[in-house]
């Protein structure tokens, strides 16, 4: 009986070693695939040649978010559902790191408001530094962040940080007026942990930054920015 014992000890011990050695080792290649990425499209003086080879490699890759402070270095991939780049990386293939990605739902050459999803890993990849936002310095300190999409740099200015359920309508894409988007504006401000009171007059674009939260049960940690 206690040989038996031992033997599913051991078994059990061997088991979880294992999960937490295939964990490691799956952190290891994705920050390994990102450094990668990122070598492509920083390399000086390529500029738009390096974003075009990104593409060449995924035509799924649309842009890429960079915010200084953080570890949030990446392509931005849109997908023809919110589902696949969850599981997948940018290359395709499987990753429970998953991509930073797009709402399969944007438009991102009319729609008012962009939403990007990334995973809250505990390695600290992906959207995980978002978290960082909740400290008050830290979102007083840090106040902008550079997208580029298809080769279009631009620079957001944030002015909320979040915490909501993800059933909520912060992910609405496009107004039908200035009010209902003054209204989106207001209510963001309404529900948000820290707020900075910039002007809105209807028109501006913003986009929404969302990882996994655990204040509660599908809670989400959202960053909401202006670009300027």
């Amino acid at each position: 009986m206690r040989k038996s014992l031992l033997i599913l000890s051991i078994a059990g011990l061997l088991f979880s070693s294992g999960m937490i050695i295939n964990y490691f080792y799956k952190s290891f290649q994705n920050k390994q695939t990102a450094q990668e990425l990122s070598q492509i499209y920083h390399t000086p003086g390529k500029g738009e040649e390096g974003f075009k080879k990104l593409q060449g490699e995924n035509q799924n890759i649309i842009g890429w978010i960079e915010i200084e402070g953080t570890k949030i270095d990446y392509p931005i991939v849109q997908g023809e559902d919110n589902d696949f780049y969850l599981t997948h990386d940018v290359e395709g293939k499987k990753s429970i790191h998953g991509s930073i990605f797009m709402d399969y739902r944007n438009d991102f050459s009319k729609d008012q408001n962009l939403i990007v999803y990334g995973h809250h890993m505990k390695d600290g990849t992906m959207f995980e530094n978002l978290v960082q936002y909740k400290n008050k310095d830290f979102f007083d300190e840090n106040r902008e962040f550079d997208i580029n999409l298809l080769g279009e740099k631009s620079t957001y200015e944030i002015f909320a940080i979040s915490v909501l359920s993800g059933n909520e309508d912060y992910l609405k894409t496009s107004f039908s007026s200035k009010e209902e988007f003054l209204a989106h504006i207001q209510k963001l401000k309404d529900n948000a942990k820290f707020y900075r009171d910039i002007a809105f007059a209807g028109e501006e674009e913003i986009i929404t930054l969302s990882t996994c939260s655990y204040e509660f049960k599908e809670a989400r940690t959202v960053v909401h920015a202006r670009k300027k």
